[in-house]
């Protein structure tokens, strides 16, 4: 454990909200109206522990300030917080469910100030059909903007995402028969800010994204669509 990566708060609240130009999980867009949605974020222990919208986080750094251990335990639903495009498609019939996400963030040469970072994840669902998921992610920070207490206030970054996922995983996500295989891939330009909200949460991404299963899309199955792009933001203002 490094001072730079908490600030030793025992307890801290923070309340904001997500906007998204639809809602797109994994490669599939589950609905198409504009999204609003409520985010409430507590953080215990140095925020080592974390409750963030649906999911409940534990993170540790692992080496120094370089490798961090993050899991998760999420409730997944296709339903939108808001209905402002009409019903739900019929294609998003998939129950809700339960997921355990465990990731590991590589930052070089630091997390006080990567250029580089890497993570890779590997989910199990709990619920419905206990299949498997893996992601890896990359990330490259393009500049240090209006910097505020030793931290910058915004960093834009490239990022590129690549998902693969077994039978189990890839037939609930996509339909009957998608089978195992890589599932989506992502790519395009975020923003973090480290001196307000911790990088692993971007405050606004704007990506093309892309299914690479594509033998789940047609009637019947779960998506229409092959791919598009997505934007989203979060905002949030500290309480304590």
């Amino acid at each position: 454990m490094t001072a730079s990566a908490y600030d030793g708060k025992l307890f801290s609240l923070a309340l904001g909200g997500k906007l998204g130009s639809g809602v797109v999980q994994r490669g599939a867009r589950t609905y198409d109206g504009i999204q609003a949605s409520p985010v409430i974020f507590l953080g215990f222990f140095d925020e080592r522990v974390q409750l963030v919208g649906t999911s409940l986080e534990f993170q540790d750094f692992i080496v120094a300030d370089i490798v961090r251990g993050r899991s998760k335990l999420s409730f997944i639903s296709d339903d939108p917080f808001l209905k402002t495009a009409g019903a739900v498609d019929i294609r998003s019939s998939r129950p809700t469910t339960l997921e355990w996400m465990t990731r590991l963030e590589l930052f070089l040469p630091s997390f006080a100030t990567p250029w580089v970072q890497f993570d890779l994840a590997y989910a199990r669902e709990l619920k419905e059909h206990r299949g498997s998921y893996f992601e890896l992610t990359g990330r490259a920070t393009l500049a240090r903007l209006f910097p505020e207490k030793g931290k910058a206030r915004f960093e834009p970054q490239l990022f590129v995402t690549l998902g693969f996922g077994d039978t189990g995983h890839n037939d609930f996500w996509y339909g009957a028969g998608a089978g195992s295989g890589f599932t989506h891939v992502e790519y395009g330009i975020a923003v973090v800010a480290p001196a307000r909200i911790d990088r692993h949460f971007p405050v606004f991404r704007f990506y093309r994204y892309d299914l690479l299963r594509t033998s789940a899309v047609g009637p019947g199955q779960l998506v229409a669509q092959t791919g598009g792009f997505q934007a989203d933001a979060i905002f949030a203002f500290g309480i304590f």
